[in-house]
C-alpha cells in the first residue's frame, strides 16, 4: 500500500497550469459575445444579462482553474513519480523511474514566460489503456526530473542538420493543403484588425486583372493558384520553423532528439523502448537522392515521432556512418524475399490504369471546362498519380524482406514514398499473410507485419512469393 505523503512534501507544478486550464474552457466565454453577434442584441437589458453572465462564468472558471493549479503536485521519492491532481475527483498517478519509455519536453512562447516547461510522459500505459501523464513544470525542477529519470552518461554520437537541408524538405514536404487550413481562420480576423479601408487596399493589390486578361487566364483560375500558392508557402515555412535546429544525440542508454525555433521540443527515448527505425524517401527525395530517418517507440501521442526524424535529408553514406547498422539496407542481402519478375504486370496494372485515367480526365477538362476552373485541381491529380506511379516502379525493384540472427528488415512502400525498416524479431507482435481469394492459383501473397506500438503500427509488403514466405516465417519463430 502506498503511504500518503504529507502536503509539505509535495511540489507545486508552474503557475501556468491555469492558463492551460483556462485555454481549455475559453469556449464558455465566447458563447455570450457570439450571442451578441450573432443575433445582434441592442436592447440594454439583455446586453446587462450578457455582461454578467460573461462575468459570472469568467470568475468560476478561474476559480477553479488555481483550485486545479493547487492540487496539481508531483514527488520524486524512492524511484517513484508520484503526481497528484483533481478538484471534485482525486487522481494519483505512481510510475517507477524503469517504466517510464520516452518524455517530450515542450517549451513554447506561454511555457518561457513563466520560465517553465510542459512534459508528456510516454509509457506501456499508453499503448493499451490511453493513460496519459502529464505536468507543467518550473525549469529548475526539469533538471531534478532529468536526474531522476535518466542516467549522466557520455554522449557517443550528435548530429546537427544543416540548414540546406531542412530547407530542401521543407519545399518537397509542404502541403499546401496544410497552409491553406492554418491560413483561412486568420484571414477575416485581419481584415477586422486593419480596418476595411486597409483590408480593401489588401485586396486590390492581389488583383492583377489586366495581367490575367493578357494571359488569358480566367479570375478563377489565377484566384485557385494565387491560395494553393499561399498555402504551400505557410506550409513551407511552418515545415521550416518545427525542424530548425534539429539536432540528435545518444548516450549508451537514452536517444535525444530537439528541433523548434519558436516552439521547441524535446523527445528523450530509452533505447529499450525503440520498437523500429525507419527510413522514408517520397518522389521527389528521390531526385535529390536523400532520406528521412524516423523512430517507432512507445511514446506519448504529442510526441509524433512519425513526423519528427531523428535525421533529415541524409545521403546514403550519411546514414551509414552516423547509423552503420543501417548499412544492410544499401546492399543486396542473400536471403531476402522479393517480388518475383512474373508479378510486376499485376503489380503494375493499378498504377498504369490510375495515371492513364488521370491523363483522360485531364484532357476531357482541358475540352469542356470553358472557365478553367478544374484545371489546376487536374494538374495536381495528374502529378499526384505521376508520383504513385514513380514510388511503385522504385517499390519492384527494392521491396521484400530478410533477417539476420536477431534483427528484420522490411523494404516496402505507401501511398506516395517508400520506405525500409529496420526491427528486432523478437519487437514484432504478428505476422499475417494476406491471398486474395478470387485468385487461388496465385503464387504470391501480401504480408502484414505488426509491432508493438500504442497506434498498432503494421507494415506491409505485397505480391511476395508464398513458399519462400513460408519458410521465411519458420525461421523468424
Amino acid at each position: 500500500m502506498v503511504k500518503e505523503n504529507k502536503a509539505k512534501d509535495l511540489t507545486q507544478t508552474s503557475i501556468y497550469t491555469i492558463f492551460e486550464y483556462l485555454y481549455r474552457f475559453l469556449f464558455i466565454l465566447m458563447v455570450p459575445f457570439l450571442k451578441q453577434v450573432l443575433l445582434a442584441i441592442v436592447n440594454p437589458k439583455e446586453i446587462t444579462n450578457l455582461i454578467t453572465l460573461s462575468s459570472i462564468s469568467a470568475v468560476s472558471i478561474i476559480f477553479l482553474a488555481y483550485l486545479s493549479y493547487l492540487k496539481k503536485q508531483y514527488l520524486f521519492q524512492n524511484n517513484v513519480l508520484e503526481f497528484r491532481k483533481g478538484v471534485l475527483l482525486k487522481h494519483s498517478s505512481f510510475l517507477k523511474s524503469e517504466r517510464l519509455k520516452t518524455i517530450l519536453l515542450r517549451k513554447t512562447v506561454g511555457t518561457s514566460f513563466f520560465s517553465s516547461s510542459k512534459i508528456f510522459i510516454g509509457t506501456l500505459a499508453n499503448v493499451k489503456y490511453k493513460t496519459e501523464i502529464s505536468l507543467t513544470l518550473k525549469n529548475p525542477s526539469i533538471k531534478n526530473f532529468y536526474n531522476f529519470f535518466f542516467t549522466k552518461q557520455k554522449i557517443s554520437k550528435v548530429y546537427k542538420a544543416k540548414f540546406h537541408r531542412i530547407f530542401l524538405i521543407s519545399l518537397l514536404y509542404s502541403n499546401p493543403i496544410r497552409g491553406i487550413i492554418f491560413f483561412l481562420p486568420f484571414l477575416d480576423r485581419l481584415g477586422n484588425l486593419i480596418g476595411n479601408q486597409s483590408r480593401n487596399y489588401f485586396y486590390k493589390t492581389l488583383d492583377l486583372g489586366l495581367g490575367l486578361i493578357s494571359l488569358n487566364v480566367k479570375p478563377a483560375t489565377f484566384v485557385l493558384i494565387r491560395t494553393i500558392l499561399v498555402g504551400c508557402s505557410i506550409a513551407f515555412i511552418l515545415s521550416v520553423v518545427k525542424n530548425l535546429k534539429l539536432k540528435s544525440y545518444w548516450t549508451d542508454n537514452e536517444i535525444y532528439i530537439s528541433s523548434g525555433l519558436i516552439n521547441k521540443n524535446e523527445i528523450v527515448i530509452k533505447k529499450n523502448s525503440v520498437n523500429a527505425l525507419i527510413i522514408r524517401q517520397n518522389a521527389f527525395m528521390k531526385i535529390f537522392k536523400i532520406y528521412n530517418v524516423y523512430l517507432n517507440a512507445v511514446s506519448h501521442k504529442k510526441a509524433r515521432l512519425d513526423r519528427n526524424p531523428i535525421l533529415i535529408g541524409c545521403t546514403k553514406k550519411e546514414i551509414k556512418k552516423i547509423l552503420p547498422i543501417f548499412s544492410h539496407f544499401f546492399v543486396q542481402s542473400n536471403n531476402k524475399i522479393s517480388m518475383p519478375k512474373f508479378s510486376k504486370w499485376w503489380f503494375f496494372l493499378n498504377p498504369i490504369s490510375v495515371l492513364f485515367l488521370s491523363i483522360v480526365v485531364f484532357i476531357f477538362i482541358l475540352k469542356i471546362d470553358k472557365q478553367q476552373i478544374l484545371i489546376i485541381p487536374a494538374v495536381f491529380l495528374f502529378f499526384a498519380c505521376l508520383c504513385f506511379f514513380i514510388v511503385k516502379i522504385s517499390a519492384f525493384k527494392t521491396s521484400g524482406i530478410s533477417s539476420s540472427s536477431n534483427f528484420l528488415f522490411i523494404n516496402s512502400y505507401s501511398l506516395f514514398s517508400n520506405y525500409m525498416v529496420l526491427t528486432e524479431l523478437k519487437k514484432v507482435s504478428l505476422y499475417k499473410i494476406n491471398k486474395n481469394a478470387l485468385f487461388p492459383k496465385s503464387k504470391t501473397c501480401e504480408l502484414q507485419i505488426f509491432i508493438y506500438s500504442q497506434n498498432k503500427k503494421q507494415f506491409k509488403i505485397k505480391n511476395l512469393p508464398i513458399n519462400n514466405l513460408s519458410k521465411f516465417l519458420s525461421y523468424a519463430f
